[in-house]
């Protein structure tokens, strides 16, 4: 199941940018915060498609988000809504939400909800 939903991504998929930002780190000899170098992973996600106008409430799910999924499956990160941007044809969306989606005790999925 993992890898089939892989093989299924990997085919059918759009390839997008999933940017992580390191968290800024205090400097007290310097008396500065600095921030590191952005790290780029290229992935292919479920291409992104709007809510569904029933789940749009305005607060948790606004009117513009997109949801999406990348598979699990040899991913060398784990989706952060507050470290992480997904970069779609040069546009650069927040991670808001992240569900995994389980497949008896392993994650195959990463559905995620996009903000711009």
């Amino acid at each position: 199941m993992i890898q089939k939903a892989y093989r299924l991504i990997e085919s059918q998929g759009k390839t997008v940018t999933f940017r992580l930002y390191p968290t800024a780190a205090y400097n007290p000899a310097t008396g500065e915060t600095t921030l590191g170098d952005a790290v780029d992973y290229p992935r292919k996600i479920i291409p992104p498609y709007p809510y569904h106008s029933k789940y749009i409430d305005g607060d948790l799910v606004q009117v513009g988000d997109m949801q999406t999924g990348v598979a699990a499956f040899g991913l060398e990160f784990v989706p952060e809504p507050s470290t992480m941007k997904v970069i779609i044809d040069s546009k650069e969306w927040k991670i808001i939400h992240v569900q995994p989606v389980y497949s008896k005790e392993q994650v195959v999925l990463y559905m995620l909800q996009l903000r711009r």
